[in-house]
């Protein structure tokens, strides 16, 4: 009996550091490769992506596309635009819209292509875009998955001592 509740306790104390691992490892492997992570600053892709939404892009080549995939493009003025692709002309130009937009946005080259979304989290972005609000986030996040566990094995500790 104790010996389960002792398994018990270290499989509850892992399950409460695994949100925190998950996190700091998806850091990690974002860091590393050329996926990244923009947060919505509109509402021109409602219902599909809600400002404040966290967006992460997978680079993507101008063969990979198909009409209907939503992709992120760099402007020349530097900032970054994601909406759905409605078309490629001939000279290999994408026209792109967003879901709540009423006109297709100007076409562009291929070449400010960045990539494909491939997963979106509701809420992210307002965490990226608010670094107090980001570092409070992750050091509660931290706390609770720390003093949980600290605490389970702790206990599992003692019970195993009797």
């Amino acid at each position: 009996m104790r010996k389960s509740r002792d398994i018990l306790l270290i499989v509850l104390a892992s399950l409460l550091l695994l949100p925190f691992l998950v996190a700091v490892g998806g850091s990690i492997a974002l860091s590393t490769s050329k996926w990244r992570v923009f947060a919505v600053l509109s509402n021109s892709m409602t219902p599909f992506m809600k400002k404040g939404s966290g967006i992460v892009v997978r680079p993507c080549t101008f063969e990979d596309l198909q009409v209907g995939d939503i992709i992120t493009y760099a402007k020349p003025s530097g900032s970054f635009v994601t909406h759905r692709l409605t078309n490629c002309d001939d000279s290999n130009a994408l026209i792109t819209k967003g879901d709540n937009n009423f006109f297709s946005d100007v076409p562009f080259p291929h070449t400010e292509l960045v990539g494909k979304v491939v997963l979106v989290i509701p809420r992210l972005g307002l965490l990226m875009s608010n670094p107090t609000l980001f570092l409070l986030f992750a050091g509660v996040l931290f706390m609770l998955c720390g003093s949980g566990a600290t605490f389970l094995f702790v206990k599992a500790r003692r019970i195993s001592l009797c």
